[in-house]
């Protein structure tokens, strides 16, 4: 936090950067569409946090796994990291200027609502929470800097219920922006940025994370209708900003 800045919380502007020293870069994203080719990254250089990486490939990748698809975590260190296939799950990438080296180091998680809001909320806010505060311990301060990205806000099609009721993509997405969102604010003291905002029909997100140049490269597509990117948005202002979405339909999975 910058000399002289307020100490509350919540009067810090995210979108200002007012969370980090001068001089200090903020995570910068590149959002691309479908018209892009298709993130493929090299294995020997880039970090695979895979929500669906198998026991060999969370040891060698030194990853934080909980069950079949719930979510991972990455460790916190100098690597290049890469995520693929969010639609309903959200992520979290974080940077920091290590003091020890003076290099920048990250993490990355990959996270599914249907999971850890429910039977997995206590374990996977114990390991989230540890992520944080293990970059908080390992960074200058003022150097850290935390955005979320993924998730859907849609209406369900094919519910099988009144219209009025299908609006369960949608609690998902609010419920789990505020729950990450408010675990990060009360280990660092600021909210993230919510990068390219949700999707609101069906497709797909892509993540590369370049740490040493704190470059988000983000991909959305894929989907059987093409769902944009929103504007970049605080996350403490998600009630307000959220009134002026319009949610499509997203079938139940098959």
């Amino acid at each position: 936090m910058k000399e002289g800045l307020p100490q509350t919380n919540d009067t810090i502007d995210e979108l200002k950067v007012e969370h980090l020293n001068d001089g200090i870069q903020p995570i910068m994203a590149s959002l691309e569409g479908v018209d892009i080719s298709p993130i493929i990254p090299d294995p020997k250089k880039v970090v695979h946090v895979d929500l669906y990486a198998n026991d060999e490939e969370v040891f060698s990748n030194r990853l934080k796994k909980e069950g079949s698809e719930d979510y991972v975590i990455s460790s916190v260190d100098e690597s290049d990291k890469f995520s693929h296939s969010f639609a309903d799950c959200t992520g979290v990438i974080a940077v920091g200027l290590e003091t020890k080296s003076g290099n920048n180091i990250s993490f990355l998680s990959h996270q599914s609502p249907t999971y850890f809001l429910h039977d997995k909320k206590v374990q996977f806010i114990k390991d989230l929470q540890e992520k944080l505060e293990e970059i908080k311990a390992k960074c200058k301060k003022g150097t850290i800097d935390v955005v979320m990205i993924g998730g859907r806000y849609a209406k369900v099609r094919d519910y099988g219920q009144p219209e009025d009721d299908r609006g369960l993509y949608i609690k998902e997405y609010v419920d789990s922006i505020k729950l990450v969102s408010d675990e990060i604010r009360t280990v660092l003291g600021f909210y993230p940025v919510i990068i390219g905002g949700p999707k609101l029909s069906p497709a797909h997100d892509s993540v590369m994370f370049n740490t040493k140049e704190r470059r988000l490269h983000l991909q959305r597509g894929g989907g059987r209708q093409e769902s944009g990117f929103l504007t970049s948005f605080s996350s403490k202002n998600l009630d307000e900003v959220s009134k002026s979405w319009k949610p499509g339909l997203w079938g139940l999975p098959e």
